[in-house]
């Protein structure tokens, strides 16, 4: 029977620290993070979580030694904390490349009757350490930009910020204003979706590159995907329009991808500019996309930048969208590093 480096370890303590087991750590895991997160979720977070919350009671229903079979590929790793057999603190790790040389932690959770007591700390630490033991290199989370309190722990431990991303949300009719004399922004051609994921490429930072490259299948537009997006317009079902200014013998300064669900009310903005660029078409390009969305009142609107990129930020919050969330992502060399 094989099992994992965490599974081998004593698991009969029902207080304190302790690796996480499949079947009886699962469903409450589920309810854990559920509480601590619960005004952070999104629609497809919540649905993850229901799916957890199913295989939690599933899982509780299998037999031991099927679990440690299931769980030999490492897939589940990770900690918990529990307070007479009840789970209040949990850390979960998933490795991101077949040599684990790369792990990400995530599911950093601790039940509110039970903050401030130095769990959090203990239960990174335990990771940390642990990812040393098995020769990984690095580890990546992903944090609120608001918990201030969380992102000193995780700088403690050594990670440092790499970017991040910000959501921001409102609805139509917007705040529009007339766009600028000069103002070339223009509608872009499906066929030019690589000038796009050019832009968007140029934008992000080698090292975010490094943690979540950008998939190539969602800026292409070849045959198949154009008659997708010609028959769901035909048939009043959703609309994907480009828009950018070019620059430069053609390349493309600024450019964004608004994607109309028409059937749930929701307009999706991406929006990307070159850095050496920012603060010149952010306002003129904002702008066009608001005055593109007003024709269809009382829909929702949701957008995503980078986080970095205040320029766009700013010409979006002046149309009437509020600033949601700002995702960071933190990396930390492991090597022989240490808490300060």
């Amino acid at each position: 029977m094989t099992t994992t480096p965490l599974a081998a370890w004593n698991s009969r303590l029902e207080s304190g620290l302790r690796p996480f087991e499949l079947h009886r750590d699962l469903h409450q895991v589920a309810e854990l993070v559920g509480e601590a997160f619960a005004t952070e979720l999104d629609a497809a977070s919540q649905m993850a979580l229901r799916d957890m919350r199913v295989w939690g009671r599933f899982f509780q229903g299998l037999g031991f030694g099927y679990l440690n079979s299931f769980n030999s590929f490492n897939l589940l790793d990770g900690f918990v904390w529990t307070d007479a057999s009840r789970v209040v603190g949990n850390v979960s790790l998933q490795k991101l490349d077949p040599f684990g040389r790369r792990w990400q932690i995530a599911n950093m959770a601790v039940a509110r009757s039970h903050q401030r007591q130095g769990i959090a700390k203990e239960l990174l630490r335990r990771a940390l350490a642990y990812l040393r033991e098995v020769g990984a290199q690095y580890a990546v989370l992903q944090v609120r930009g608001s918990n201030q309190v969380a992102q000193r722990l995780y700088a403690r431990y050594g990670f440092e910020r790499m970017g991040g991303s910000a959501e921001l949300k409102g609805r139509t009719p917007l705040a529009t204003r007339a766009p600028s004399a000069a103002s070339a922004v223009q509608p872009i051609a499906g066929r030019e979706w690589r000038k796009i994921y050019d832009l968007a490429q140029g934008q992000m930072e080698r090292h975010m590159k490094w943690w979540h490259p950008l998939k190539r299948g969602d800026f292409v537009h070849d045959w198949p995907q154009q008659l997708t997006e010609n028959l769901s317009f035909l048939i009043g079902w959703r609309q994907v329009q480009r828009f950018g200014i070019r620059y430069n013998a053609g390349h493309l300064a600024t450019a964004a991808i608004v994607d109309s669900q028409f059937w749930k009310g929701l307009h999706q903005i991406s929006l990307w500019s070159r850095p050496q660029l920012y603060g010149r078409y952010e306002q003129d390009l904002v702008g066009a996309l608001a005055q593109t969305l007003d024709a269809r009142p009382g829909c929702r609107v949701q957008a995503k930048v980078d986080a970095d990129h205040k320029e766009a930020i700013a010409a979006l919050r002046a149309c009437g969208l509020d600033e949601i969330e700002v995702l960071d992502t933190m990396r930390c060399a492991l090597g022989n590093r240490r808490p300060r």
